[in-house]
């Protein structure tokens, strides 16, 4: 194991950007705790809902194409190929802002349930999807470094703002406000940092070539995308029938602070392995399968890690600080802790899917999990939400071994049985 930490330049992309994100974090940690004494539960619960609603539209709006800029192998065609998400990103976000307008114009309602598509939630998917493409070609040219200051960019800037709004008065919108704020000037630098690729030119024509050309991501890895968004969304977005907006506010903080350390790393190591996952196939699917493994056995002592030190030493500190009504958040995540580990611990296996080729099975896995993860939701959202969240972590559980059968039957088909190796 440890010779495999040493020569795994995947946990050496994510330890650089984990290491930068422990103060940042820190500081995440403490403004939050503190935005919860000056904003109710039911506002961050609709800043879950307009997080909720745009990490839906996000992959919609890129096709799925900053992917295909990290996996293409020719510098000058990865510019191109982002410069076409772009293009692609620009098209769609002014269809949706024409729709709603149109709509609004009728007198219709765009919701369903929690969700809503407004103003607010087209801003921030379509900062979010153009500062998603133009973070793809850091990642290819591995500058971890450049990446982790876009990604903390929000995490400082967050804060203040919502702070500044409700100095302003700005108390019931305080939080959307500073998210669009934070994610246009995220957008901004991260525009700066991928200058040198937004400068070369290409003709407009070339652009839909290259959009037809990988034309497989929008119909399948984006629709994945999509699909994992809207399962993972779920809690909010239909916990909200039958849970109060409380609780809905509780478990947004909960992930807003306790999960998304966890979140940036899980993202770091699925981005920085799917090119590596994609070589070692191509060698054999045997050193494939044996990489894999060991990235989920170590990326589960990670997280387990990481979850004992929050409930052991975290928790007892935050119960001092923070307000009783916010007690809930701590509550529900000891109640997914197990959810946590395994959430993390598979980072790397739907890139693997994606790696080798396995569009079909990353799509009908995710078709699972959405179905899955509805009827769970649906089942117990009427429920104490002790009884909900322990449902949805064993939900969790099952999918992602669902998820690592599919991965031995893809090695199994190229008529390669993987074994474990001591």
């Amino acid at each position: 194991m440890l010779k495999f930490l040493r020569k795994s330049p995947t946990l050496g992309y994510a330890a650089t950007i984990f290491r930068g994100q422990i103060l940042v974090q820190a500081f995440g940690l403490l403004a939050s705790i503190y935005l919860s004494t000056i904003y109710a539960p039911d506002l961050f619960a609709s800043l879950a809902v307009t997080l909720a609603a745009a990490s839906i539209l996000v992959p919609l709006l890129t096709g799925s194409l900053e992917n295909a800029v990290i996996l293409e192998l020719d510098q000058i065609k990865a510019e191109k190929t982002m410069q076409a998400a772009l293009v692609l990103v620009v098209f769609l976000v002014a269809v949706f802002a024409m729709f709603a307008l149109f709509a609004f114009g009728l007198g219709l309602d765009l919701s369903i349930s929690s969700f809503r598509l407004d103003a607010a939630v087209i801003g921030v998917s379509g900062l979010n999807a153009t500062t998603l493409v133009c973070q793809s070609v850091l990642i290819r040219l591995k500058q971890f470094s450049k990446v982790n200051h876009l990604i903390s960019l929000p995490v400082f800037l967050n804060p203040l703002i919502a702070s500044l709004c409700w100095l302003l008065g700005y108390r019931q919108q305080g939080l959307v406000t500073s998210l669009l704020i934070s994610c246009f000037l995220q957008l901004i630098y991260a525009a700066w940092l991928a200058s040198d690729a937004l400068r070369q030119k290409c003709r407009f024509k070339l652009l839909l070539s290259i959009l037809k050309a990988h034309r497989s991501y929008p119909l399948f890895v984006s629709t994945a995308s999509g699909l994992d968004a809207v399962t993972i969304s779920l809690p909010i977005l239909v916990g909200g029938l039958g849970q109060t907006p409380a609780i809905i506010g509780n478990y947004s903080l909960m992930l807003k602070v306790l999960i998304l350390p966890l979140s940036l790393m899980a993202g770091a190591i699925s981005k920085s392995y799917l090119s590596q996952a994609s070589e070692r196939w191509h060698r054999s699917a045997q050193d494939f399968f044996d990489q894999t493994l060991k990235l989920l056995c170590f990326s589960a002592l990670i997280a387990t890690i990481y979850v004992l030190l929050t409930i052991h030493i975290a928790f007892p500190v935050a119960r001092i600080f923070t307000i009783q009504q916010w007690e809930p958040s701590l509550a529900i995540f000891e109640i997914l802790a197990p959810s946590v580990v395994i959430k993390f611990a598979s980072s790397s296996l739907a890139s693997s899917l994606l790696a080798v080729n396995a569009k079909v099975y990353l799509v009908g896995w995710k078709v699972i999990a959405f179905v899955a993860t509805l009827f769970t939701t649906y089942c117990f959202v009427n429920m104490d939400y002790h009884v909900f969240f322990r449902a949805l972590m064993i939900n969790d559980f099952a999918l992602y071994a669902v998820l690592f059968a599919l991965i031995l039957i893809k090695c199994k088909s190229t008529q390669i049985t993987p074994t474990v190796q001591g």
